[in-house]
């Protein structure tokens, strides 16, 4: 009996410290392989619902209008208006360097593309809001003037994505939809 306890003393100690390095280490490798579950996939429709919600509340107090500025600048146009919490509010996925307190939104550290100049009197379907994908996503989210957010598919959304790289502003969802011939 005493000779058993002593044929592998420190292997207790090894599965007791070393599964969970070697459980994070596999599930890191797993999400930058993008096997692991999406969370921000979940998250992010309900989060873009916020910032639209609050771009109708700014443009009831502002003659009906969105706030003009593209970009994060317009979402800078919320926030200033007091409107928005804090910059981290805007960051979902972890490509993306997160703002920190009082720090100005910039493209660099806010996951959101912000389509200024449209109002409530905008179709329902106008798209207010983009989600720049993280890496290896096959497509992304857009935010609608009717306060929800609709999928686009990798050729919907690379063809919008080039179309606001070329200095051309985006319209309504399902034209986008038609353009690419798929469906959310």
């Amino acid at each position: 009996m005493g000779s058993q306890g002593n044929v592998a003393p420190g292997w207790p100690w090894f599965a007791v410290l070393g599964a969970p390095i070697v459980l994070l280490i596999s599930l890191y490798l797993l999400w930058r392989l993008g096997v692991a579950p999406d969370i921000a996939r979940v998250e992010s429709p309900y989060q873009m619902k916020l910032i639209l919600a609050v771009a109708i509340t700014y443009a009831e107090q502002h003659s009906r209008a969105f706030p003009v500025p593209d970009g994060a600048a317009g979402l800078q146009s919320l926030r200033a208006a007091g409107l928005l919490p804090e910059a981290q509010a805007y960051t979902i996925y972890p490509d993306f360097p997160v703002a920190r307190s009082g720090d100005r939104l910039a493209e660099r550290n806010v996951s959101y593309l912000y389509f200024g100049g449209h109002g409530l009197d905008s179709l329902k379907d106008t798209i207010i809001l983009g989600e720049k994908p993280g890496l290896r996503r096959d497509g992304g989210f857009v935010g609608l003037a009717e306060v929800c957010a609709a999928w686009l598919g990798r050729v919907a959304w690379e063809r919008l994505t080039a179309a606001l790289a070329a200095g051309r502003r985006p319209g309504r969802l399902g034209d986008w939809i038609a353009r690419a011939g798929e469906g959310p």
